[in-house]
Formats: structure tokens, sequence, C-alpha cells
């Protein structure tokens, strides 16, 4: 019989760390991964081409749902690089902080449908702009709470501490 593909996620891991060691993007990808874990107290889920990063919602219905504000992803058409992607409810969330950071990075970032894109190239080229995310993820995460704030979230709030 042939074998079904899982898309769990400890086989997206799985799938993810191959295809990154494969096209030498391991280490920049674990590494933009782990500042984002540091500053974003977002949910993690690791697909088979990259991690997305997840603040929970209230639907339409107004049921409590993640939804996405920050991924990074690996592709074989860019190999060494990771691909950075701000969502467009990021750039809603702290509005006047992307006008200011695109000031800054116009020329690098490219606006797909509202999304925010570019390619880290190198540990270096992550170094110098994770400095001026900093203060962005702290802007869309506080648009974030004032979106979402009045709103009780049972059993699956996000604490600042995870």
């Amino acid at each position: 019989p042939g074998q079904q593909k899982r898309y769990t996620k400890s086989a997206n891991l799985e799938a993810l760390k191959a295809l990154a060691n494969k096209i030498g993007s391991a280490k920049l990808l674990e590494t933009m991964a782990q500042f984002f874990r540091n500053e974003l107290p977002a949910y993690e889920w690791p697909s088979r081409s990259g991690y997305s990063y997840s603040l929970i919602e209230r639907t339409e219905r107004g049921t409590p749902s993640y939804r996405v504000y920050v991924a990074i992803y690996v592709s074989e058409s860019h190999p060494k690089e990771v691909q950075l992607v701000f969502n467009r409810r990021a750039r809603q969330a702290a509005e006047e902080s992307f006008k200011k950071f695109l000031s800054e990075h116009s020329k690098r970032f490219k606006d797909k449908s509202g999304h925010l894109e570019t390619y880290v190239k190198s540990e270096s080229d992550w170094n110098n702009l994770n400095k001026s995310i900093e203060p962005l993820l702290k802007d869309i995460i506080e648009g974030w709470k004032q979106r979402s704030q009045g709103e009780i979230i049972s059993g699956n709030s996000i604490s600042e501490s995870e």
C-alpha cells in the first residue's frame, strides 16, 4: 500500500529541517526562528517550508482562532536565503510603525497584496535587519492587544511570558 503524507507538526518540522539543510538555509532559518520565538508571544507552527507566527483573534463568528502575523520560509528557488513575510494584519496592527519602518527599508521589501516580503541573504544581513524589526514587533503586539482588548478568550489566551 502507498504511504500517505502526514502533515503533523513533527512531520512538518522534519520536512522543513531537511529542506533547509538541503538548500543551505538551516542555520539562518533557526537564527530567525529563535528571534521570533523570543520577541513575539505567538504560536509557532512549522509547515514543510517555514514557520508561521500566529496571535489569537476572534473570527467573524466570534470564535477564537489563531491568525498569522509573521512567517519565515525557505525555498529551493532561493538557496541559502530565508523569506520574511509580514502579513497584512501585522501592518494593520501597527500602521504608523510600518510607515516608519518602510521609510528605512522600502527598497528591500516588496508589497504583495498587502503582505510585505523580503529575502534575508545571510546572518549579517539578518543582524542588520532585526534591530529595526524589534520595535516593529512590539508595536504589532500593542496593536493586536488593542484590537482584541475587552475580548476574554477563555483557555486560549497568550500570556507575555510564553
